[in-house]
């Protein structure tokens, strides 16, 4: 099985590959910069140096694997749109997650100032 993994260098994003690679999954990340993306080599995974604005790149690295997450910048819809295109009709999983919980206020999952409840409408159209 191969996983691409958006965030890869990050705290959710390097924890979640690193237990993935645990399991023999094949992981391919996509990384801005080559001194993080050799790190993440010397640790067995394939890496893709790019950013997140690259719609045809994202298109077809998720249409080449057979799950996708995304733990980068959740604040930014254009690579999901990127990722639901290269997935659309695949019936391949996509993970959207976020590390933005670390600045919760205890709301218990109600919506307040800071931290957003699913229910919350969202604005946002591709």
């Amino acid at each position: 099985m191969k996983a691409l993994i958006l965030g890869a260098t990050g705290y959710i994003g390097g924890a979640v590959a690193a237990r993935l690679a645990t399991f023999g999954i094949q992981i391919v990340a996509l990384v801005r910069e080559e001194h993080k993306a050799g790190q993440l080599r010397q640790r067995g995974m394939e890496t893709v140096i790019g950013h997140l604005h690259e719609h045809r790149k994202l298109i077809d690295l998720a249409r080449a694997a057979d799950l996708v997450i995304n733990a980068s910048n959740a604040d930014d819809p254009y690579p999901v749109w990127s990722l639901l295109a290269g997935l659309e009709g695949s019936g391949k999983l996509l993970i959207q997650t976020s590390g933005s919980s670390v600045v919760g206020d205890r709301s218990g999952g109600e919506a307040s100032a800071i931290v957003y409840h699913e229910d919350t409408p969202c604005a946002i159209t591709p």
